[in-house]
């Protein structure tokens, strides 16, 4: 006797239709419903442990048929019955319920399309779960989204490698690029927080190094094998063998790459590699020798063919030369059943073949390879086939020379800027020689540069002027030399100082004679960065200063003479009769730095400042931090100069004959006096400090002398109000 049919599967209307699955036996459903109402029953922690089995079991069960390698429809089936389960019982189901098997009548094609969960309060949500239609790709967006991502950045990968390095990069390695690509993107942060999904989805807090990327078809040098396995080499061999970069390994650590051999065509996950991550060592213009690589025929992915230059082509040959030979040009490809015969071409080929002019002499002239289709049609390559076939044959290397010829500048401003220095002075128009100076058109704001820059020297005594007679046996005279500098505005390019420096020739200096160390501590990149990050996030003032005439304010290390500068005479004499002794620490030599930067070390320590034990070129004191790069410096502090008043709001002036007497750094009474006449004609903002200030004028002490210089601090910062 048949059992009755009573299992309902719910359409996406929720309408049920009756399908062909028997029924239990009575006493089972019986049990399903104390079951039932055994679980309404239990309390909110029961629920959310067994969803929470329910969930575990699920993967455990889909990680099983995975390894297995269950059919992927077998998978499918018996999660979209679960799921089917979960939206159409008011109970969550049992753990047994999930490995019962789902027949495929049972299934709808829409029952999976709406979800319906409930949570532990017992309110009902609603997941959808959408299929998009036959070849609708707009339906699936983010997919679809993510396969255009992929397949645009494995394709600018393999164009630029293919460009860089025609001769070994082939498009065939689309899959490796393709796959670099989808590292990248699960690598690389993406996010304000410098999180990347690869992070995120883990649920880790160590991110990928990015250091260990590289250029994808990028050249590089594996150890040999020999090496790598402890053996020895010859002493003169190569200890490494060049490879190609096609990714991280995806069952290695991220140190380890696949590294294809160009001589064998495999690809092995390599360690001990080094990186040409800009194609230097195989780029021709820069006299590197044509690259091998034979994995390409070995992988069958390109024949062998014969390479035909421009002069093997048939040519209208000149007076008294016979035609070149085209016999081993291949013709162009016919049908696998062509026969290769002598024969005339056909009326179709007339067009093509007027380019090509006859020989003078056909006898002596040898008849191009016909070929004869299937059709009985027969043809000859024309000059337009066989340069065709000669740019497929060496095409790479037509490419390669086309494109070093469009890149020449740019692999020319690349050798040159090796050396960073001398590419600045060689590539900037703005700084030049005295005697290139003279040249220029405006000439005549050099010369007074000139002039500023000998007078500034002169006054602040940096040197001496004595006969010639009197420099010492032994010490040389090193020679002067100009620097000139045009200086502009950054947004409109327009000259707006003209700066002449004079330096010593350090390259005449001699070792133990007139200089020993050279070294000069700078600040750390990573410390300035640090300093601004902190002011920034802590809302800190800062003042960044620039010292004038900073090497010169330092003494000189070791005597030292000095021609007299070109275009400089004076009333005693010229540089033939005179010289200049140098007393002061003048730029140019091979220790000026040094020695500025130990004067200035000593000067900061005698106001306080102290340095700091991780980067010497750091200095503190209390909480002000100054930071110094050669003749430049950053302030740094959370508290800043108090410019809103006139005067300190929580400090008044006494008498104070207990304090300090004032240390005359500057005429407190004349200084009053300018700042009366102000108060009275366009500042009255600062009637009552300056009258403060000018009731000390007969016996001024230091905290008085502060007060004047926080008013002038004043008016400086509200100069434009």
């Amino acid at each position: 006797m048949a059992l009755p049919t009573r299992t309902h599967v719910f359409r996406q209307d929720s309408t049920p239709c009756v399908s062909r699955h028997p029924s239990p036996p009575h006493h089972y459903r019986e049990a399903s419903k104390v079951r039932r109402l055994s679980l309404r029953r239990n309390d909110k922690a029961t629920v959310a442990n067994q969803r929470e089995t329910t969930t575990k079991d699920l993967h455990r069960y889909c990680t099983r048929s995975l390894r297995l390698r269950r059919p992927a429809r077998v998978c499918f089936r018996r999660i979209h019955c679960t799921a089917e389960r979960q939206a159409h019982s008011s109970t969550i189901p049992s753990r047994h319920s999930l490995r019962r098997p789902l027949l495929p009548s049972q299934l709808h094609p829409l029952a999976a399309q709406s979800v319906i969960r409930r949570d532990v309060a017992g309110k009902e949500s609603v997941r959808s779960l959408r299929f998009c239609g036959v070849n609708a790709h707009f339906q699936n967006g983010i997919a679809e989204k993510r396969i255009r991502d992929l397949q645009e950045r494995a394709r600018k990968q393999l164009l630029h490698a293919k460009s860089r390095w025609p001769s070994a990069v082939e498009l065939c390695l689309w899959p490796y690029a393709l796959r670099n690509a989808n590292h990248l993107m699960a690598t690389l942060p993406d996010k304000e927080d410098g999180s990347c999904p690869l992070e995120r989805f883990t649920g880790t807090d160590v991110s990928p190094r990015i250091k260990t990327n590289h250029t994808f078809g990028c050249p590089v040098y594996a150890l040999q094998n020999r090496l790598q396995a402890g053996g020895r080499l010859p002493k003169w061999n190569s200890r490494a063998r060049l490879g190609m970069y096609l990714g991280p390994s995806p069952r290695h650590a991220s140190t380890v790459s696949l590294v294809l051999n160009l001589s064998t065509g495999c690809v092995s996950p390599q360690f001990h590699v080094q990186y040409d991550d800009f194609f230097e060592t195989v780029r021709p213009s820069a006299g590197n020798p044509p690259t091998p690589s034979q994995w390409q025929q070995l992988a069958a992915f390109r024949k062998d063919l014969t390479v035909v230059t421009p002069s093997e082509v048939a040519m209208p040959p000149s007076e008294g030369a016979s035609a070149p030979d085209v016999s081993d040009i291949p013709p162009t490809e016919a049908e696998p059943d062509e026969a290769i015969a002598p024969a005339e071409p056909d009326e179709a080929d007339a067009d093509d073949e007027a380019d090509a002019e006859p020989p003078d002499d056909p006898d002596d002239a040898t008849m191009p390879q016909t070929s004869t289709s299937r059709y009985g049609r027969q043809r000859r390559p024309t000059r337009r086939m066989l340069e065709s076939q000669e740019l497929r044959a060496a095409g790479h290397v037509a490419y390669s020379a086309y494109y070093d010829a469009l890149h020449e500048d740019d692999y020319l401003l690349q050798d040159e800027m090796a050396d960073p220095i001398a590419f600045i002075a060689k590539s900037d128009p703005d700084t030049m020689y005295f005697h290139q100076a003279m040249k220029q058109p405006d000439r005549k704001q050099w010369r007074a540069a000139v002039v500023k820059e000998v007078n500034d020297h002169i006054e602040r005594k940096h040197w001496r002027l004595i006969p010639r007679t009197e420099v010492p046996d032994g010490f040389e005279v090193l020679p002067a030399v100009w620097s000139m500098k045009r200086k502009r505005n950054i947004k409109t390019r327009e000259v707006y100082k003209w700066k002449a420096r004079l330096n010593v020739h350090g390259g005449k200096q001699t070792y133990a004679v007139n200089y020993f160390e050279t070294f000069a501590p700078v600040v750390q990149w990573i410390s300035i960065r640090l300093i601004l990050v902190l002011a920034l996030l802590n809302n800190w003032h800062t003042r960044q200063i620039d010292f004038v005439l900073a090497y010169p304010q330092a003494d000189i290390e070791f005597d030292m003479y000095m021609e007299l500068p070109a275009g400089i005479e004076t009333k005693y004499g010229n540089g033939k009769t005179h010289v200049l002794q140098l007393l002061k620490n003048l730029y140019g030599q091979k220790q000026a730095g040094r020695v500025w930067s130990q004067h200035m070390t000593k000067g900061l320590r005698r106001i306080g400042f102290r340095p700091s034990a991780v980067d010497e070129c750091v200095f503190y004191r209390g909480n002000v931090i100054f930071l110094v790069y050669v003749d430049d410096g950053i302030f740094a502090s959370p508290r800043g100069a108090d410019k809103s008043t006139p005067a300190a709001p929580t400090k008044l002036l006494r008498r104070d004959a207990a304090a300090p007497a004032f240390d005359g750094r500057f005429n407190y009474r004349s200084v009053i006096g300018k700042l009366n006449f102000l108060e009275k004609s366009t500042r009255p903002d600062i009637a009552h400090a300056t009258h403060q200030c000018a009731r000390f004028s007969a016996d001024p002490r230091r905290p008085h002398g502060d007060a004047v210089m926080h008013l002038t601090k004043y008016l400086r910062a509200t100069r434009e109000k």
